[in-house]
């Protein structure tokens, strides 16, 4: 080996380091950095998980809101209103539950095929590769999961804001509101 200009690895000490050990302190580094990364995506994750169960529970509270709204003034407004209200917000409904079912399964999906991959035979470079292999797979259905989201998401907002309107109007004009307090 010749020295071709560039600074010998050297350790915390400031002791050079044979090619071997300069190595094993890339491959340390390459870990410490994958380490770094996976704090990140961990916190991001994090982030989106708080973010989707707090526009769960507002989704949630608007249904109940409509709910009880609904119940009071139900028999004073004409039945047209009550059939598109009560239509769109069912639809509403239906959307967010079944984009709750599809992630569900998928979250169950996901588990199995993690499992079934820890349990790879071999060295711990086999299950690290089968591992990483299921997690690439995964990430692959992950993509079209998170395609199929902002249809689940505007088809339950926007029909259930026209069905909350649709009823606080029909509500307003009969007098209902007036009735309930």
């Amino acid at each position: 080996m010749f020295y071709d200009g560039r600074p010998f690895p050297m350790n915390v000490a400031g002791e050079i380091l044979d090619p071997v050990r300069a190595a094993e302190l890339a491959l340390v580094e390459a870990e410490l950095h994958d380490d770094k990364m996976i704090a990140q995506l961990h916190y991001m994750v994090g982030i989106y998980a708080r973010g989707r169960d707090y526009t769960n529970f507002i989704i949630a509270g608007g249904y109940a809101a409509y709910i009880a709204v609904w119940t009071g003034v139900a028999q004073d407004i004409p039945a047209l209103y009550r059939l598109f209200s009560g239509g769109l917000i069912a639809i509403s409904l239906l959307a967010f539950l079944s984009w709750e079912l599809v992630k569900m399964v998928h979250l169950m999906k996901e588990g199995h095929i993690i499992a079934a991959a820890l349990e790879t035979p071999g060295t711990r470079a086999d299950l690290a590769s089968a591992v990483q292999d299921a997690r690439n797979w995964l990430e692959v259905r992950e993509v079209g999961l998170h395609a199929m989201w902002p249809f689940a998401f505007y088809i339950s907002v926007i029909t259930g804001l026209v069905g909350g309107a649709l009823l606080a109007i029909a509500a307003l004009s009969s007098g209902g509101f007036l009735l309930m307090s």
